[in-house]
């Protein structure tokens, strides 16, 4: 997804109250610190890494870790970070340009939620891979655009769960 379909699906859910930023460079460092915020709680697949020399914002496990994703130059730019993530960032982000408390909460609830299922597919699918000996080139992994597809079942979670 491009910059350009994040304002306009922020947008969207910010109707009604307040407007996302007018400035595209403003937009984007709204969305640098959502992904900072996200980075604390969910681990996209397109940021690990077993780079060093990446820009590293947290350790992930064993010789991976969490890099600090490419900001979009342009509105055409796609975004750096997994499809199935692009509507929670846009709740993220409306939680943070939000005026009204009980839409910050609500978007911000819809979010965290989301994140935490996206989470437990990942962890799903990394030990899946670990397990059949398949995980050893972190930058191979592609962005599975629906962890729910074509996928594998946790065993490892009270709810079903599935990866790539």
């Amino acid at each position: 997804m491009t910059l350009d379909n994040l304002k306009r699906m922020t947008k969207a859910l910010l109707i009604g109250d307040n407007t996302i930023p007018k400035n595209d460079e403003d937009f984007v460092n709204s969305l640098l610190m959502t992904y900072t915020e996200m980075s604390d709680i969910v681990t996209p697949l397109k940021w690990l890494t077993t780079n060093k020399a990446d820009e590293i914002l947290r350790h992930y496990k064993g010789s991976y870790y969490v890099r600090m994703p490419k900001l979009p130059t342009n509105l055409s730019d796609q975004l750096d970070i997994d499809s199935e993530l692009v509507p929670v960032v846009a709740r993220m982000m409306a939680s943070n340009i939000a005026k009204d408390i009980n839409m910050k909460s609500y978007h911000r609830r819809l979010a965290l939620e989301s994140m935490k299922k996206y989470d437990s597919k990942v962890r799903s699918y990394i030990l899946a891979q670990e397990q059949a000996n398949k995980y050893d080139d972190v930058e191979g992994i592609d962005d599975c655009n629906n962890l729910y597809q074509d996928g594998i079942r946790s065993t490892t979670s009270d709810v079903d769960v599935y990866a790539c």
